[in-house]
């Protein structure tokens, strides 16, 4: 099962330099920074690539925030830099007029 075919999509993400968190869960994409600012968006779409199956796009609705998209790839090898952990994807997304990039690992529930 590929994270756009779940209706149950939970991610939790990571990045360093700087350091931000993000998560998915329960229809709501969550980012926060290395001061613990939070901002919050509503999932709006999950797409799963037509013609690679590790790959996806979700997009949050916009807000007074911005918007947000992400782009998610299932490399089971993605490293935070600061580790030996391999996490399970690599994710770059585009919030505002920032990118940024980073792994996450599927919540199983």
């Amino acid at each position: 099962m590929g994270v756009a075919s779940s209706s149950a999509t939970q991610l939790q993400c990571l990045g360093t330099e700087p350091f931000w968190g993000l998560d998915v869960e329960g229809g709501v994409i969550q980012y926060s920074d290395i001061d613990d600012n939070i901002t919050m968006f509503e999932l709006k779409e999950k797409l799963a690539s037509i013609n690679h199956t590790n790959r996806w796009i979700i997009q949050g609705a916009d807000s007074k925030e911005g918007k947000i998209t992400i782009s998610l790839s299932k490399t089971e090898q993605c490293s935070d830099d600061m580790s030996d952990f391999a996490y399970e994807y690599d994710v770059t997304f585009a919030m505002g007029e920032n990118a940024y990039s980073g792994c996450c690992n599927r919540i199983k529930n």
